[in-house]
């Protein structure tokens, strides 16, 4: 690979400051970059019966949604009854 001398020097005291060789360094940090280019993807092809799935999925309603208000309506009635206001928390320690 070719590279100034001012980035192989920056390569290689990154690469020495976390003990590795630029080798592994540099495959890591290339890998860590494609893999944050390829989720940032915008525009994905698919065929009709996959958009309609996905589409599908999206309207679906979630399945948790009455399990988390019951949760949260327990928490509220335990808070009431310990007088602790909304929004705020005490942390023992």
């Amino acid at each position: 690979m070719r590279m100034s001398a001012q980035q192989r020097r920056t390569i290689a005291a990154a690469a020495a400051a976390l003990d590795r060789s630029e080798t592994d360094f540099m495959l890591e940090a290339s890998v860590h970059e494609a893999e944050r280019v390829l989720a940032d993807r915008r525009w994905f092809v698919v065929d009709a019966d996959a958009w309609k799935s996905f589409n599908a999925m999206l309207d679906a309603p979630v399945p948790y949604e009455d399990d988390l208000r019951r949760r949260n309506d327990r928490v509220r009635a335990v808070a009431d009854r310990l007088g602790v206001e909304r929004g705020h928390r005490t942390v023992a320690g």
